[in-house]
């Protein structure tokens, strides 16, 4: 073949049905504090991790912390949120200290994300029942910017 690729990026392209997007079947509504025309946070649920969230950058470009907002239609039992960080592997705004807030702004966990990193579960405390979350990217691994790929929860 002229072509071939590693099983690493094949898993980042084919995910089996129970992987897909649990935010998007719920019909769940994503937003951010800062969104870069065309990089909306809705990329984050379209099932394509090429496309991205990204914070502003060209008019202009707010400094951390950045917060991505989720609503979900009803209260849901929620055991992880998972993340993927941007699939090109540009550094530039690939979260790296982020904390989940439950919608009173209860900090239910803070955790270190690894670069390049794509299916990042963060574990939340079991028991936990979210009508909406926020995602809260305290540092990024380059630059003040934050981005991901794709965002579910199990």
């Amino acid at each position: 073949p002229k072509l071939t690729m590693a099983k690493s990026d094949l898993a980042v392209l084919i995910k089996p049905a129970h992987l897909l997007h649990q935010l998007r079947r719920l019909g769940a509504k994503l937003s951010a504090t800062s969104e870069e025309p065309g990089l909306s946070a809705a990329n984050l649920i379209d099932g394509n991790p090429f496309t991205i969230w990204h914070t502003e950058y060209t008019t202009r470009q707010p400094g951390l912390p950045h917060d991505l907002t989720v609503e979900l239609p009803s209260e849901t039992a929620v055991r992880a949120v998972t993340l993927s960080q941007r699939a090109d592997k540009t550094l530039t705004g690939q979260v790296a200290d982020v904390e989940i807030l439950d919608g009173n702004g209860k900090s239910v966990v803070r955790t270190r994300v690894p670069e390049n990193v794509s299916d990042h579960q963060i574990e939340l405390p079991p028991g936990t029942r979210l009508k909406s979350f926020t995602l809260r990217v305290h540092a990024s691994h380059k630059g003040a910017f934050a981005s991901l790929g794709e965002l579910d929860i199990h």
